[in-house]
């Protein structure tokens, strides 16, 4: 019907401004749709907006994730549609990796993962392992990890997304930093995410290239050049905020741990604050 229809709009305009910075926006889009769904007849469109709230939410380190996260769960048995359940369970899986929660997250993950396989939601597939090689990385499981980024490597050539191609990079560079590469296969890397830069449409991406490499880019010395990456992501910070329309949003995305970790990096690297 027309409703359901223009919620299905409703959601990709959501999307949309997630994607530019316009956090704001999609947040009082989705809640408005939450609101207009909360039926038998529109559950799969009201799930859906609270799998994209709560993806947003968990990007601001929000107060209310764990509300939110409440919710998903109650609904997650009632969702039929395979891929709407896999969406779901890979950002739990990324939220719950934010938590320090790294076992739980590996479990919903590889749910996400097995979801994906199985309607041949490649893409989606390579993101789930990629965040999986990630926590693994953070545990000091290299030889998993490699193996999982090998794996996504392989195929990556036959994806369209550079989104995709984007995180893959992100991840090979975080892999070759922690294990203490050579600099001239660092820096290989360094490049190849530079040359991605302009063909990431994500913004929560964008800004994890460009936080990740203003801390590499620091730790081998260029600091200058990370510090223009820097620069680049406290201009989408600022983006953010300003259009967030809610002091509370603004609080919590201002005091969460990754904007703070790296505005004192910033003033280890300048001896000052971010303009």
């Amino acid at each position: 019907g027309l409703l359901t229809d223009a919620d299905e709009f409703g959601i990709r305009y959501a999307m949309v401004y997630q994607n530019v910075g316009l956090w704001g926006d999609a947040v009082s889009s989705l809640e408005s749709i939450r609101k207009r769904t909360d039926s038998k007849e529109t559950l799969e469109h009201h799930f859906y907006a609270t799998v994209l709230l709560f993806d947003i939410l968990s990007a601001l380190n929000s107060r209310y994730i764990s509300s939110v996260a409440s919710r998903l769960e109650s609904m997650i048995a009632r969702i039929k549609a395979r891929y709407r359940a896999a969406v779901y369970y890979q950002v739990f899986g990324e939220f719950l990796r934010t938590k320090d929660h790294l076992g739980e997250a590996v479990s919903a993950l590889k749910k996400a993962r097995e979801l994906y396989a199985g309607i041949g939601y490649n893409d989606d597939l390579a993101r789930t392992d990629l965040v999986v090689a990630t926590i693994r990385i953070e545990q000091g499981e290299f030889d998993e990890a490699r193996d999982i980024i090998d794996r996504v490597g392989a195929q990556i050539g036959a994806m369209e997304s550079s989104n995709v191609r984007g995180h893959y990079l992100l991840i090979e560079l975080l892999y070759r930093q922690s294990v203490s590469t050579s600099k001239t296969d660092l820096f290989r890397w360094i490049s190849r995410c530079e040359e991605i830069m302009s063909h990431v449409t994500e913004m929560n991406l964008s800004m994890k290239l460009n936080a990740t490499l203003f801390r590499v880019l620091v730790r081998v010395g260029e600091v200058g050049r990370g510090l223009e990456y820097f620069h680049r992501y406290y201009s989408q910070v600022k983006k953010i905020v300003s259009g967030l329309q809610r002091d509370d949003l603004v609080d919590d995305f201002s005091n969460s741990p990754e904007f703070l970790g790296l505005v004192d990096e910033y003033r280890k690297a300048t001896k000052s604050g971010p303009g």
